[in-house]
């Protein structure tokens, strides 16, 4: 595919505010990460549709698109910034230790500089 997408800047920001939005909002944080996903999934194929549709050049349909996420993503947390510190996670059932944490992550560094 020779297709120069920028949206792809705006996209993964857009996926993260509807996500943090929704978690905030006390929705399940395995719904709130689907609805993101496919928000920003629809933000792509607005991209495709400025291009196939009125003929604008991908790399500028993109430019457009991301563009307007910007806004948008304003728009859907209605403020400058979501704090989701005290907040469920995906990883909040997990209940990782800080010890296990780092033992995990020097085995993983281990096992990568052998291979």
């Amino acid at each position: 595919m020779d297709f120069p997408d920028l949206t792809v800047d705006g996209d993964f920001t857009l996926g993260a505010t509807v996500t943090a939005t929704l978690i905030v909002m006390g929705v399940n944080v395995f719904l709130a990460t689907v609805a993101g996903t496919l928000v920003a999934a629809c933000a792509g194929l607005v991209t495709a549709w400025l291009n196939l549709r009125f003929d604008i050049l991908h790399l500028l349909a993109s430019i457009l698109t991301m563009t307007a996420l910007y806004t948008i993503n304003l728009r859907v947390m209605g403020k400058p910034n979501v704090a989701l510190i005290m907040e469920p996670t995906i990883l909040t059932p997990l209940k990782v230790s800080s010890d296990c944490l780092i033992c995990t992550c020097a085995l993983f560094l281990l096992l990568f500089v052998q291979w």
